[in-house]
C-alpha cells in the first residue's frame, strides 16, 4: 500500500508580514524553525519510514525534511 504524508512549512516571515508567499522565497522564522523540528520528531517517535521526500527548492520547505 502506498502512503502520501503532505507537510506544510512552519511559519514563515511572510506569515508575520500578512504577505502572500507563492513562490515568494520567504524564510523561517525561529517559532517556524521549531515547528518543523518538532513535527519531524514527531514522525521519528512514531515510526513513519520514507521511501522518498520531495519537497519545493524554496528555503522555508526542505527543514522537516532535512531532520528526516
Amino acid at each position: 500500500m502506498i502512503h502520501i504524508t503532505f507537510v506544510r512549512h512552519g511559519r514563515s516571515q511572510a506569515d508575520d508580514l500578512y504577505v502572500h508567499e507563492g513562490r515568494f522565497d520567504s524564510p523561517l522564522t525561529e517559532v517556524g524553525i521549531q515547528q518543523a523540528e518538532q513535527r519531524a520528531k514527531q514522525f521519528v517517535e512514531e515510526g513513519y519510514q520514507y521511501d522518498a521526500i520531495l519537497s519545493s527548492s524554496l528555503q522555508r520547505a526542505p527543514r522537516c525534511r532535512d531532520i528526516l
